[in-house]
This record gives structure tokens, sequence and C-alpha cells, in this order.
């Protein structure tokens, strides 16, 4: 995420985008989670299982700086 997108931006305008960035987020882990029960995913190389694996992690990181900036605007 760009912080810089909210400069100039209503407090309530922050929360909103936050909210949906929130949301878009996890839809794109549902997803590879989803994925991850696949036979496709089972074919994958076990680096790449494991790089996948990682990236759901940081995107969980990622949520988590989510929630704590939409906690300091509420």
């Amino acid at each position: 995420m760009d912080f810089r997108t909210y400069v100039n931006k209503s407090k309530n305008e922050v929360i909103i985008g936050l909210c949906f960035e929130l949301e878009d987020l996890t839809k794109r882990i549902m997803s590879l989670e989803t994925f991850m029960k696949s036979e496709e995913y089972c074919k994958l190389s076990e680096r790449h299982q494991i790089m996948l694996t990682d990236q759901i992690d940081i995107m969980y990181d990622y949520m988590r700086v989510l929630g704590r900036r939409i906690e300091d605007y509420t």
C-alpha cells in the first residue's frame, strides 16, 4: 500500500479506502488458500509451494498492518 494515496483525504475517506484494501486482500488470500487445496497446487515443486505459503504469510502480516491503520483512524 502506498500511504501517499491518502494524503489530503478526510478521515472517513481514509478509513473507507483502507477497508476496501483489506477486503481485496482478504479475497486474494482466500483465493490462494483455495488453490492450495487443488490438484494443481500438488503438482507444484516444493520450492514453489513454500514460496506460495510465504506469500500468504506476508499477506496476513499486511492485513494486520491495515487493521492497525484502521484502528489509528477510528
